[in-house]
């Protein structure tokens, strides 16, 4: 029978003539081949979520793909992730979220960004979502492969790279941290979801990140999520966290949120016996990240507020400043750390750290507090000269301590710390004190013979993060670990007695 021209026609590829009909999506008809060109409208404007658990298949986006899974049972999401759902919906477009390992918060992002994607590709086709995730490529691999199972039941990917996910004409392109830079030069991101930032501890990858995501703010006005279980501070998302007036909506996601939902009460009392559990399941920075002062040490040590009222004044027999100026990145600090009456014990009374003052304003508060705190001497890093000449030139000292220390040794031969009896302003060199420092450090610390008061957070996080590198100090995160510079500069003091 011959085809009739004046009639429009649709053919999907199994319906070309002389081919016997098939049922399936590409059967002739208009809307049966519009869906099979575009699957995205089959979920045009569907609900992310109908919050009824578990649906019926067919109302709503997870009900469809299926629910995220623990242990083979499927979860709802929940009211903690609703908010956030919530908050996106209502044009929230900037959150850093800190939040306890596991309780779903990547996954959710990555069902976000398909359903967005999918229910409105109108807005959506032919741009890219980005995943900028930890150093290494296998994560990136296994955030896309995550991605790429979510859809699979939907049967939308395409067969792309490792680390694309490419459907209905959207690109989910992850990326590790290290490679930040190549971000640059986009014209159609909609979405980034920068995951486990917190964990980016190189200070140029650090800096990177925000100029570079930020960028495009007014460029291609994307969604930015910012999620990460707690490492170390000092990084772009602990600064994000906690800066006064942020871009950002933030959210502080413990354990406790997903108790008795996604953790039972048995898992987390298991999960306590960990020395992480403090960072990957309660928002601590710092725990279990160290490898110099064992976390139960480094807890032996902290006084309470009822516990610190105890060292009165009367009690306290000596006082002795480190200080370590700062320069380049590191921050100015410095620790006034006392002797207890008849004990071996030291009590760190003070630890204070400040942005780059200039040496006028370090020396002169040094020079103050010498005085307020009574205080007998002051051991500083001696690569800060200007500084220590001006403290010197306070206390009447010559400028020529290498000269005086020549003496000293030539006058105490047995002793070669003589000399630093003979200053009140006692410059150290760290080339020839930083292993016997840290090392006396490690020792006060074992026999609990220092205390510190809780107060002091971040001298007592200095103490957690502590790491070794080839005997010493390791210096090549973010942190500088200046407090902890300056308390052991401190407790020198004691030492060559």
């Amino acid at each position: 029978m011959p085809f009739d021209f004046s009639k429009p026609m649709f053919f999907g590829p199994t319906d070309m003539p002389g081919k016997g009909k098939k049922s399936g999506a590409f059967n002739s008809g208009l809307g049966n081949l519009s869906l099979a060109v575009d699957p995205a409208l089959k979920f045009k404007n569907i609900p992310f979520d109908c919050g009824q658990f578990p649906g019926n298949g067919v109302c709503c986006f997870n009900s469809i793909i299926g629910y995220p899974q623990k242990n083979g049972q499927s979860l709802p999401i929940f009211d903690y992730e609703k908010d956030i759902v919530n908050d996106l919906d209502s044009g929230v477009k900037y959150l850093a979220i800190k939040k306890a390992r596991g309780i779903g918060i990547t996954e959710l992002f990555l069902r976000y960004m398909a359903w967005l994607a999918l229910s409105k590709n109108d807005l959506y086709k032919h741009t890219k979502f980005f995943i900028v995730c930890g150093p290494g490529e296998s994560t990136a691999v296994d955030l896309i492969k995550r991605i790429k199972l979510i859809l699979s039941p939907l049967g939308v990917i395409e067969d792309t790279e490792q680390t694309v996910a490419r459907f209905v004409n959207v690109e989910v392109v992850a990326k590790p941290g290290s490679h930040v830079a190549t971000l640059r030069g986009y014209t159609n991101i909609k979405f980034i979801l920068i995951d486990e930032a917190s964990f980016w501890t190189g200070e140029g990858q650090s800096n990177e990140i925000r100029p570079v995501v930020e960028g495009y703010i007014a460029k291609t006005h994307p969604i930015i999520a910012m999620v990460s279980t707690p490492h170390v501070p000092s990084t772009m998302f602990e600064k994000v966290m906690e800066e006064k007036d942020s871009l950002y909506k933030r959210y502080f996601l413990p354990y406790t949120i997903a108790l008795n939902k996604i953790y039972s009460e048995r898992e987390i009392e298991l999960a306590r016996l960990s020395p992480h559990f403090e960072r990957e399941m309660n928002l601590k920075y710092g725990i279990g990240v160290g490898n110099i002062f064992q976390d139960r040490d480094v807890d032996a040590i902290v006084l309470s507020e009822e516990e610190e009222r105890e060292y009165t004044p009367d009690k306290l027999l000596e006082v002795s400043i480190g200080c370590d100026p700062g320069f380049g990145s590191s921050n100015s600090s410095y620790c006034v750390v006392a002797k207890v009456s008849n004990t071996n014990k030291l009590i760190v009374l003070e630890a204070e750290q400040f942005k780059h003052a200039s040496f006028r304003q370090f020396s002169n508060l040094i020079f103050d507090k010498f005085h307020e705190v009574r205080a007998q001497k002051i051991f500083i890093d001696a690569s800060a000269r200007d500084v220590v000449d001006d403290l010197k030139l306070g206390f009447r000292e010559d400028t020529n301590y290498m000269y005086v220390k020549k003496l000293a040794n030539h006058d105490y031969p047995f002793n070669r710390e003589a000399w630093m009896q003979r200053m009140t302003v006692v410059p150290i060199s760290f080339s020839e004190y930083n292993d016997k420092m840290l090392h006396e450090l490690m020792g006060l610390v074992s026999r609990r013979d220092i205390r510190i008061p809780k107060r002091l957070d971040q001298l007592i996080l200095d103490f957690r993060m502590a790491r070794e590198k080839a005997g010493k100090l390791d210096k090549t995160g973010v942190n500088t670990f200046d407090l902890l510079d300056a308390c052991r500069l401190a407790c020198l003091m004691w030492q060559w007695q």
